[in-house]
């Protein structure tokens, strides 16, 4: 009985393994083409409709961060407006915003055209206290006719601990009219 027993199960198990592995490569399959389809539609929407004004955001509480966010704006005549904000629950000892520029190439890839680092130190606040971190900027030295979007790395210190969060907008069509 014992022996018929560890038959049945072994032959069980074999069954399971040969059966799961086509299921997994059709998954992934369905996932490489899924990844393409959604990738040519980005690309497809950026193309068929203007927007003036992105944002990312990345909301979900961490010990320190409170939320990040970044926005991308076509202010006119070729200039890029770009905004990052960092926020902190209670006061931290350095927050730090990194902003990339991106721009939509030729062949449809985003390639890193620019990027903007900040620091923030609670002795630059009027009360000591560093909660928050806002970095406003405009870009004029980037070619007109491109779509471009901003990409965010929001870090804060407290005590020698460090948190991250990592934030990203959608492209906007800068113009030169």
């Amino acid at each position: 009985m014992k022996n018929t027993l560890r038959k049945l199960l072994f032959t069980a198990t074999v069954c399971s393994l040969v059966c799961t592995m086509p299921v997994f490569a059709k998954t992934e399959q369905k996932y490489e083409e899924t990844k393409k389809v959604l990738e040519e539609s980005n690309s497809i929407q950026l193309e068929n409709r203007y927007i003036s004004k992105a944002r990312g955001i990345d909301n979900a509480r961490g010990t320190y961060i409170s939320s990040s966010i970044v926005s991308i704006e076509n202010i006119g005549n070729g200039v890029i407006g770009i905004t990052a904000t960092t926020t902190a629950h209670r006061p931290v000892d350095k927050i730090r915003i990194h902003i990339y520029l991106d721009k939509l190439n030729e062949n449809k890839k985003w390639i890193q055209v620019d990027d903007f680092d900040y620091y923030f130190y609670p002795e630059d606040e009027p009360d000591g206290e560093l909660t928050k971190a806002i970095v406003e900027l405009e870009v004029d030295d980037q070619p007109a006719g491109y779509y471009y979007r901003v990409r965010g790395t929001h870090g804060v210190w407290k005590n020698g601990v460090s948190e991250s969060q990592s934030t990203r907008s959608d492209g906007v069509l800068i113009t030169n009219p």
